[in-house]
């Protein structure tokens, strides 16, 4: 490539003047480089930077730009107008503009722009939010909904029925395990040795033997009076008596506060409450 000694424009070999003003070129007065010449090292160090920043953005203003097509057109805009080549093709297309106002459209431009998209994305988003924010809050303090008290309690009414219903759907389950006290049984005496019996709750319980350790188990239903008067043992006593055998481990049986339960056997119980 030659450069022209009067303008510095860069032109090919086979040209024998500069297209741009006319000079012819001459072998003994090539241009000598200077250190402020545009086309010094520094320069080409500074166009290879814009190039990368512009460049980039606008590969990643380019990935996105179907969400925001405004900040997309001005990315662009921006890359390019960092780019060298940009004003050299408007340089070659309109020869009869001044070098020197090409320099200026090259730092005016890109900041001319940046101005506009700021003004036009992001301020415009922010006053969009606050004013949205704003009349949030404006109608929160103007617009405060009176509380209606009879929704509150058709809510409450209609949580505490949701309630009974998962109670009544909720099983109630017992276990009796033969030698453990649990939760319901005590020791006292019976046929002259300590023994458990177990006072469950008021109801109608069905009952399903589920460990059985024999052959066949029994559960007595005895009445409390009788024992603390020293007459022991379970036929004088005994209201009801369930067998278990292992083909038939269920049994019903109706619980109330004047009987108690032995367990006679080494077998585990299971009562459900039914009512």
């Amino acid at each position: 490539m030659k450069i022209c000694r009067k303008c510095k424009k860069e032109y090919k070999d086979d040209y024998v003047y500069c297209p741009k003003c006319g000079t012819p070129y001459d072998e003994k007065m090539k241009a000598v480089r200077t250190p402020g010449d545009i086309d010094g090292l520094a320069s080409k160090i500074w166009n290879g930077f814009l190039y990368g920043v512009g460049g980039l953005l606008i590969l990643v203003y380019l990935s996105s730009f179907t969400e925001d097509i405004v900040s997309g057109i001005f990315a662009i805009l921006f890359g390019l107008s960092l780019f060298k080549v940009f004003y050299t093709l408007i340089e070659d297309k309109f020869s009869q503009i001044d070098e020197k106002y090409i320099k200026i459209a090259r730092i005016v431009l890109p900041i001319l722009i940046l101005f506009v998209w700021i003004i036009c994305t992001p301020v415009e988003n922010v006053e969009t939010e606050d004013n949205g924010s704003q009349s949030n809050v404006v109608d929160k303090e103007e617009n405060v909904p009176i509380k209606d008290d009879s929704v509150d309690n058709e809510t409450s009414s209609d949580e505490s029925e949701k309630e009974v219903v998962k109670e009544e759907l909720k099983e109630i389950v017992y276990t009796i395990k033969y030698n453990e006290l649990g939760e319901y049984g005590k020791y006292m005496e019976f046929e002259k040795k300590n023994v458990i019996f177990y006072y469950l709750p008021d109801g109608k319980y069905k009952v399903e033997a589920t460990n059985m350790n024999e052959n066949i188990c029994f559960l007595w239903i005895d009445y409390r009076e009788g024992y603390q008067n020293g007459n022991y043992g379970t036929a004088y006593n005994s209201k009801e008596m369930l067998k278990f055998t292992t083909t038939s481990k269920n049994n019903n049986v109706s619980i109330d506060s004047s009987v108690h339960i032995y367990n006679s056997n080494n077998c585990d119980y299971k009562f459900t409450l039914i009512n």
